[in-house]
């Protein structure tokens, strides 16, 4: 049986560095703070994250002043939006706010995103046929719908 390494410093890294072993989470797991699980090399680890309350996208892992392994989300299935029309951005947004769901903001793709759901995609195919397709994405914090992005 692998041995438990704890964790014991986190650093924020966006870039993944190549050859480093894998820890991944899933895109609702970015607000967890305690995990005991394998990395994709097969390491398991013991992670409390204390401080920095959201995980991202490449913070790195270290145990005993040597890096272990970096954080990477998993891509997900989900419902792309993308319209031009902002009477249906608009009509989108509310339908979806009001189900109390996240929406992600794809800036590079000028797209929402919602994490994929059976019942909820056949809803809003029917309503927005032409503008809906299924993507496998990340669904990162920086991604998430605020207040601050009212603007776009």
């Amino acid at each position: 049986m692998e041995p438990l390494i704890n964790i014991d410093e986190i650093q924020v890294q966006q870039d993944v560095i190549a050859g480093v072993d894998l820890f991944e989470i899933e895109w609702f797991e970015t607000q967890k703070h305690l995990f005991k699980r394998l990395t994709k090399g097969g390491v398991k680890l013991q992670v409390e994250k204390q401080q920095h309350p959201v995980w991202q996208q490449g913070d790195a892992l270290y145990s005993k002043g040597k890096l272990i392994a970096q954080v990477i989300i998993k891509p997900t299935l989900a419902i792309q939006f993308t319209s031009k029309q902002s009477d249906l951005i608009v009509d989108f947004t509310y339908y979806i706010g009001n189900r109390h769901l996240p929406i992600f903001i794809d800036v590079e793709d000028h797209a929402f995103l919602v994490p994929y759901d059976g019942p909820l995609y056949e809803q809003l195919t029917a309503k927005f046929t032409l503008d809906l397709t299924l993507v496998k994405k990340q669904l990162l914090f920086r991604m998430l719908l605020h207040e601050k992005h009212a603007q776009l």
